[in-house]
């Protein structure tokens, strides 16, 4: 059966200018197309009109559904969760396989409502439809950890990287995540370790990386400076991340006794510049 659009997205799509997206004339594809590339510069309202200019053109394309709900979840606010739930849902009906939509209604479920049990039954199907994909497999695990099921997003990371395989840097920083919370240090270095041997950029990794050196033992816990050369690594490559300055200086002061206190102050100063020259 063709799709249909349910009234409260119907009246909510009429409501949309098609003309303020350039290519509304141009086709399907093109429209939805130019959607996404506006979606990615968080402009919501233009991209919604190519989304939607899309649909006038093929009323059953999934993508541009997806799209629809991608700016509908971005606002969150009066009525954006429903008619984010009502496009995701609009375009697994017409596409059950598609993955993308099972992981952004999730997404949507637990960010938006916070109902993270509901969430998981769209990230275990988008895990069961693309169960080699890096992002289906932390999309799940990561919803276990922030609903405090620790030992069961250990689980899941496991068998995601027995499933890829150990090439996914992302996977093993989040497994990090995941052990710290549990109170795991020693493994948690591991898994860090394990991230930055993949990608040895990846600022987020080596701030891990200090945090649970500090709390490692034996062999695995890091000297003083060797923490804080990690933090300094951090600093460096993502600058933009407010939390590598606080815990750098943080450290600085505390390995000191005070004493370097005007140095950590001129990383706390150099933090809020970053930020505030941040895109």
């Amino acid at each position: 059966a063709p799709y249909t659009f349910p009234p409260d997205l119907r009246a909510a799509l009429d409501r949309v200018d098609v003309t303020r997206c350039a290519q509304h004339k141009a086709g399907h594809r093109r429209a939805n197309s130019v959607g996404v590339e506006l979606l990615k510069r968080d402009a919501l309202d233009d991209a919604l009109a190519c989304f939607v200019a899309s649909l006038r053109h093929k009323m059953d394309f999934p993508p541009a559904l997806y799209g629809v709900g991608e700016t509908f979840a971005r606002r969150a606010s009066g009525s954006g969760f429903e008619l984010a739930k009502l496009s995701y849902e609009g375009a697994l009906s017409i596409w059950p396989h598609y993955v993308d939509a099972h992981i952004a209604l999730g997404d949507a479920w637990s960010r938006i409502r916070g109902d993270r049990m509901r969430a998981e039954t769209h990230y275990k199907r988008a895990v069961d439809l693309r169960p080699r994909d890096a992002l289906s497999w932390e999309a799940l695990a990561n919803n276990q950890r922030e609903r405090g099921a620790h030992a069961l997003s250990i689980e899941t990371y496991t068998r995601a990287i027995d499933s890829i395989g150990n090439g996914s840097a992302g996977l093993f920083y989040g497994f990090a995540r995941t052990l710290r919370a549990s109170g795991k240090y020693n493994e948690c270095v591991q898994k860090c370790n394990k991230a930055l041997d993949i990608a040895s950029e990846y600022g987020q990794a080596w701030h891990l990386l200090a945090l649970c050196s500090l709390d490692a033992a034996g062999g695995h816990r890091a000297s003083d400076a060797d923490v804080e050369m990690y933090f300094q690594k951090a600093v460096a490559l993502e600058p933009e991340f407010a939390a590598h300055h606080v815990d750098l200086a943080w450290h600085m002061y505390n390995i000191s006794a005070g004493e370097r206190i005007d140095a950590a102050r001129d990383v706390i100063a150099a933090g809020k510049k970053a930020e505030l020259y941040a895109d």
